[in-house]
């Protein structure tokens, strides 16, 4: 595993349960919004669509995943970022979806509203963070 599946891995280990709320990168601890970056959106996106299939939603992971990039693209990304960003997603995903697996228990109505909600805007093309669940 390279040094960022450690880092995602530490992340929620170190933060499951403490907030439902998107972590703020701004530094700034009144805030928990989170920048509309590309990796921002590949993360959430990533933790979103884990818990989906923890939780029992069904969707076609693969045409999800490739309307993401094609929307990375259609934004200018280069090439050899969106490859890199779907490489990053499948790892990412992959950890995420073990850990959410280990918690599947937690699929509880909230969450299963906020993954609701979350798939929704994901399948109507608008990948921004949005509520991490």
């Amino acid at each position: 595993m390279n040094h960022w599946g450690i880092y995602v891995i530490t992340a929620v280990l170190a933060l499951g349960g403490c907030s439902q709320q998107p972590v703020s990168t701004t530094g700034s601890l009144a805030s928990a919004t989170t920048p509309n970056t590309a990796t921002a959106r590949v993360e959430h996106l990533a933790w979103n669509t884990a818990w989906a299939q923890t939780c029992g939603f069904y969707f076609d992971n693969l045409k999800l995943r490739s309307t993401y990039l094609a929307f990375e693209a259609n934004s200018g990304m280069p090439t050899e970022q969106v490859t890199k960003l779907g490489g990053t997603y499948d790892r990412t995903q992959a950890s995420l979806r073990a850990i959410a697996a280990a918690h599947a228990d937690q699929c509880s109505d909230s969450r299963l509203g906020r993954i609701r909600a979350n798939m929704a805007r994901y399948l109507a093309g608008d990948f921004s963070p949005g509520d991490t669940v």
